[in-house]
């Protein structure tokens, strides 16, 4: 699912926070997996466009359970998004310069990451002017479902997902729909067993020596 993000208008005031530059967001965030604050506090510095990755600079779980050196891929669907956003983001940036990725620009000009309270009311404007009521978590789920539609083994999706089992991603982000399910099984099926059956003695005895 690709939620069109249209250009909000900003509040009224000279030093008014400017919120184009996030148009491509929704495009970007169901094609890589990365959870809202993952995407939030990421620095640019961490997209690798040869590779088409990016590296996980805050990941959940960060300082216990989460792996150091994670990344989450960017499918071939979200790049020209990536591409149209970093554009975006020079022009935003106007000479300026700051580390992350989605630069926020605070009521007196200074740059900052966006606070997540403000990432909140971005979303909720887009479900008010799209209609379509969403989640930025659904992004995330969205992600999962369209890479197991594909055929990707779960294996693969739980570890770009960077779940710690198969388990997490079954049961909350990925399943696996009926008619998938269905087709896998004729597959699987639809070609006759053939079951070699031994020869009977009088057989045995009736065939022409083998040579």
């Amino acid at each position: 699912m690709t939620i069109p993000l249209e250009r909000s208008e900003p509040p009224h005031g000279p030093h008014a926070p400017h919120t184009g530059h996030l148009s491509e967001l929704p495009a970007i965030l169901p094609t890589s997996g990365l959870r809202p604050k993952e995407i939030r506090l990421a620095r640019f510095a961490d997209v690798d466009m040869k590779r088409w990755v990016i590296a996980v600079s805050c990941p959940k779980g960060e300082g216990s359970w989460s792996p150091a050196g994670v990344e989450a891929p960017i499918l071939p669907s979200g790049r020209q998004a990536l591409l149209d956003f970093v554009e975006e983001r020079q022009g935003f940036l106007d000479g300026g310069d700051h580390p992350a990725l989605i630069p926020y620009r605070r009521f007196d000009g200074a740059l900052d990451y966006w606070p997540a309270a403000m990432l909140r009311k971005v979303k909720a404007a887009v479900g008010r002017g799209s209609g379509v009521r969403f989640s930025l978590k659904t992004l995330r789920a969205t992600f999962a479902q369209m890479a197991k539609d594909r055929g990707v083994p779960i294996e693969a999706v739980s570890r770009a997902m960077r779940h710690g089992s198969t388990k997490t991603t079954e049961q909350f982000y990925a399943r696996i729909r009926a008619d998938d399910a269905f087709r896998a099984l004729y597959r699987a099926f639809e070609v006759p067993e053939v079951r070699a059956v031994p020869e009977t003695l009088e057989e045995r005895q009736t065939s022409p020596p083998h040579g």
